[in-house]
């Protein structure tokens, strides 16, 4: 896709500023209240922009795609690795000026073989809908369907367990910064267990299980403030601390990518673990292992366009060896933490995800005859914003989706 010449001046404007990636400032808050019946609600000013995004021409649900129902789609071929998590057993562990560790670890799983594209099908269509005649996902380069989505919005239940909140931009978070990692491209695997990523050249952190939240923030992007190297000390005693309302300090800043889980509270505290690449942005190549830092969670968007990706698409991605009885997808390049995951087979009602191995949604109950079946997939942000794949795909067959999830921001 070409860039238009407003995007094209966003980049060169980007590219010549004096961050390393600038988050554009952002208003307000984002997320939601919570309702009497212990459920997320969104404000009126919220719901006006996710219903004025949901009315826009590019974000409509697209009828079909040109081509034959039985169009092949190309076959993604790539390695299997080994998987690991920070911490854990089999990593290398190196020492750095203080005592500080880090961790290097090799994962990932590769894209399966694509099938055959399927016919298009309404995402909403009830028990025993048929695909219109002719409609079919576009086969890509990626090996996968690819499809607009359809943007809408719903409530999120409050358990307690999951602080969708914190994923707010408003809320500033302030621990130790410590380093961690090797050579360029380090921030593959660990917890997350992430590969092949269009935004691979972003540096990369780790952080506590407090805010990792069980691997629902992998994948999305902090803005980290510099910080001068005179404030270094291995012997400031840290506590976990809750964010607070602010903005972070004036400055430089820099964006990374959350990838990995500090392997106990005692590391990470409420701070970030950051491979070589984003501690020296933060630091200014200051030697040392721990400084304080103030950090936030940002949108993806400007940070993925910057690196190079182009802003390239949501990502529906099949675990290896998926099938009927291991029907398990990773949610790629959200702008946004994803909170939830639906899938619906053809004929079938809309089924919810259980949230597994920090960055992949997995179904128990999948119909025997799945594998034969058509799914679509609707994915919820932590602000309540839905996209759903109006094209449908099959199993190991990955999804491309073109919108992805803004922030939404109230206007009281």
């Amino acid at each position: 896709m070409r860039a238009t010449p407003a995007l094209a001046f966003l980049a060169a404007f980007l590219a010549s500023s004096a961050v390393e990636v600038l988050a554009a400032p952002q208003a307000g808050l984002g997320f939601a209240a919570v309702d009497h019946n212990g459920g997320y609600k969104h404000d009126a000013a919220i719901q006006k922009r996710i219903r004025k995004r949901q009315a826009e021409p590019e974000c409509a649900a697209e009828a079909s795609y040109p081509g034959s129902a039985q169009m092949p789609v190309n076959a993604a071929s790539s390695k299997h690795h080994s998987s690991g998590h920070h911490g854990a057993k089999s990593h290398v562990v190196k020492h750095h000026n203080g005592g500080h560790h880090g961790v290097k670890h090799n994962s990932g799983h590769h894209s399966a073989t694509g099938n055959k594209a399927p016919n298009a099908v309404p995402p909403d269509a009830g028990a025993g809908s048929q695909p219109p005649q002719g409609a079919a996902g576009a086969p890509g380069k990626d090996g996968g369907v690819h499809c607009k989505g359809v943007l809408g919005s719903t409530t999120l239940a409050s358990n307690g367990a999951i602080k969708h909140e914190w994923f707010d931009p408003g809320l500033v978070h302030h621990g130790p910064g410590t380093q961690f990692g090797g050579a360029t491209g380090f921030w593959q695997g660990g917890a997350c267990m992430l590969d092949s990523l269009p935004h691979a050249n972003l540096p990369s952190v780790a952080m506590d299980q407090t805010f990792f939240q069980d691997g629902l923030a992998c994948g999305t992007c902090v803005e980290i403030a510099s910080t001068s190297a005179s404030l270094f000390s291995n012997d400031a005693q840290w506590s976990v601390e809750e964010p607070k309302h602010g903005a972070l300090p004036a400055g430089k800043k820099t964006i990374a990518i959350v990838s990995d889980l500090c392997p106990g509270v005692n590391q990470c505290w409420s701070g970030l673990d950051m491979h070589l690449d984003a501690w020296n942005s933060v630091t200014n190549n200051a030697n040392g292992s721990k400084l304080p830092i103030n950090w936030r969670f940002v949108n993806c968007k400007q940070a993925f366009a910057q690196s190079g990706s182009g802003g390239n698409s949501l990502q529906v991605h099949w675990r290896e060896g998926a099938n009927p009885g291991f029907f398990q997808v990773q949610i790629r390049g959200a702008h946004e933490a994803v909170v939830r995951v639906e899938m619906k087979l053809q004929g079938e009602t809309w089924k919810v995800a259980t949230h597994v191995d920090n960055n992949w949604w997995k179904w128990d109950s999948v119909v025997q005859d799945a594998g034969t079946k058509s799914v679509v997939f609707r994915m919820v942000d932590w602000q309540g914003q839905t996209i759903t794949t109006e094209v449908p795909t099959k199993i190991g067959t990955d999804v491309f989706v073109q919108a992805n999830f803004d922030r939404v921001e109230s206007s009281n």
